[in-house]
């Protein structure tokens, strides 16, 4: 067991001995033992909803081959993202990895983007109203 699993162990310990310090407390209520338990029930389910994964931000192909994604997990900020291997996420990430690759293949990447030469740009265009797609959405 590595130092960062074992502290992780640690930590669920001292939490749940914690926890379970408060519910057997003589000064608690039926009420409070009620909404320790209701607490605890949240606090798994979202745990469960870090196991799925939100969005593909991104792919890369590893160093034997193997494709791997840049995954953003449900209920975590993008810190938290992690690079996973497509055989490790393609069962629980399907649709994500269809939307990303459907995504990717409109190419509305930045980095595909066209880009011009100075003197290459096409000519420039007023707009008198906003286009179709802004209109819409009341931006």
């Amino acid at each position: 067991m590595n130092s960062s699993s074992a502290s992780g162990a640690s930590n669920y310990i001292k939490a749940y001995k914690i926890w379970q310090s408060r519910i057997n407390a003589l000064e608690i209520s039926q009420e409070d033992c009620e909404a320790f338990h209701l607490e605890k029930e949240w606090e798994k389910e979202d745990l469960e909803t870090f196991h799925n994964i939100g969005r593909i931000v991104s792919h890369r192909e590893t160093s034997s081959g193997d494709m791997g994604y840049f995954c953003k997990w449900m209920g975590l900020n993008y810190d938290h993202c992690t690079w996973e291997l497509h055989k490790e996420v393609d069962l629980i990430a399907k649709e994500q990895i269809l939307a990303y690759r459907k995504h990717e293949a409109e190419a509305k990447f930045p980095y595909k983007s066209v880009s011009y030469y100075r003197h290459s740009r096409p000519e420039f265009k007023r707009l008198h109203k906003d286009p179709e797609y802004i209109a819409i959405t009341g931006g």
